[in-house]
């Protein structure tokens, strides 16, 4: 699958900055001409001009873009979402795209309901949000998949609080979507609450770095000013499996009673653990000792330990964050037929690369078909495995399993 990466952990990320970096990647501007011109041909906007520089930041080539704009003539009567519609109606954008800035535009208004947002022309406003989109869907990168980076925040400006994170309004929109930043020190770092918002709703997931991908191609945008700031987007097929980050909790239990220790494995699948297992082995002074293991995702892995500790009185937790790589997941209900009589049954399908690898049947719901009919389970789960085989010989696709 096509895979975008907007790396904003550098640099951040404001609108013209990533209409910039895809601009680099691209080869050029053409998709923004139509919105330069109707951007300068609505009645209230001013003069508005966009050209495209090459520049070279810390020895690597990037694109500025150069935007040329005179005052507003006024502020658009019905605001500047409803301007940005009528832009992009002119400007010929696409549904997908228009939809997008719709909801960037709505996220815009909703922040400037509880924090002011900082002054600027409102024609740089409606470019910066339209322009990367035109260019994303240029790109053919609307259709596949895009994630980011922890987008670097600027400090907040003086003469403001005296906060050591994000402003309040880039604040505000990262907290409404649970996007992750980061806060780099001593080197230049772009922001904005447009960008922000618009990076918010593009990335599907934020990812720690880079993620595995044979890569097709890199692009660079820089800022303006004597030390701008850059933002790196990259593309390619990225692997058949998907990069995930796990933790793993792990102590040593010797002197608990079997009952106790599966109660608190129970506790801990009930509090959100991905996975729970007992491995056997040899302890101090050569005493048997149950390994005691939790798979939990980083943001459980501390209320998981405290779990851990308080069910069996261990006095320490091993912690490892762990990557691996998984196969895409996604489940569906299905009418099942045993023995004359239909049941719905969750499935679990697995993809590696788009091909099908693996079809799994909910075993509490073949146990539940189990029991009201009363007939073994393995007969059911063999009636189940059949009909799904019946299903994969008539979709007649590309499936591995």
């Amino acid at each position: 699958m096509k895979l975008l990466v907007i790396d904003a952990a550098a640099g951040g990320i404001e609108g013209t900055l990533l209409a910039a970096s895809l601009a680099d990647l691209l080869g050029g501007t053409a998709p923004l001409d139509p919105l330069v011109s109707a951007i300068a041909a609505h009645p209230d906007a001013g003069p508005f001009a966009c050209s495209a520089e090459s520049a070279r930041v810390s020895g690597i080539a990037t694109t500025c873009l150069r935007i040329d704009a005179g005052a507003p003539a006024s502020a658009p009567v019905d605001g500047i979402g409803a301007a940005a519609r009528e832009i992009a109606g002119a400007a010929g954008c696409s549904g997908a795209v228009t939809d997008l800035s719709d909801t960037v535009f709505s996220d815009l208004a909703a922040v400037a309901q509880v924090y002011a947002l900082p002054p600027g022309y409102w024609t740089e406003t409606v470019f910066s949000v339209l322009a990367p989109l035109l260019l994303l869907e240029a790109g053919g990168f609307l259709g596949g998949r895009i994630v980011g980076t922890p987008p670097a925040v600027p400090a907040v400006p003086a003469g403001t609080p005296p906060f050591s994170g994000p402003s309040p309004d880039i604040l505000w929109l990262l907290s409404k979507r649970s996007v992750p930043f980061s806060s780099p020190e001593n080197r230049p770092v772009a922001g904005s609450a447009a960008g922000i918002a618009l990076f918010c709703r593009l990335a599907e997931e934020v990812v720690p770095r880079v993620p595995p991908l044979t890569p097709a191609g890199a692009g660079y945008g820089s800022g303006s000013g004597p030390d701008p700031a850059v933002l790196r987007v990259v593309t390619g097929e990225r692997y058949a499996f998907i990069e995930d980050h796990v933790v793993l909790l792990e102590t040593n239990l010797d002197d608990l009673p079997g009952e106790e220790i599966g109660y608190a494995m129970e506790r801990l699948f009930a509090a959100g653990a991905v996975d729970v297992f007992l491995t056997p082995g040899i302890g101090k002074k050569n005493r048997p000792v149950q390994v005691l293991t939790v798979i939990t995702s980083p943001a459980d892995a501390h209320r998981l330990v405290a779990l851990l500790m308080e069910e069996t009185g261990t006095l320490g937790v091993r912690i490892r964050d762990t990557p691996r790589l998984v196969a895409e997941r996604e489940k569906e209900t299905l009418m099942m037929t045993f023995f004359g009589r239909t049941f719905p049954v969750r499935v679990k399908t697995s993809r590696a690369g788009g091909v099908v690898i693996g079809k799994k049947p909910e075993y509490e719901d073949l146990r539940n078909a189990a029991i009201e009919l009363g007939v073994p389970l393995r007969k059911v789960r063999r009636l189940a495995q059949a009909q799904l085989q019946d299903a994969k010989a008539d979709a007649g696709g590309r499936q591995a399993w």
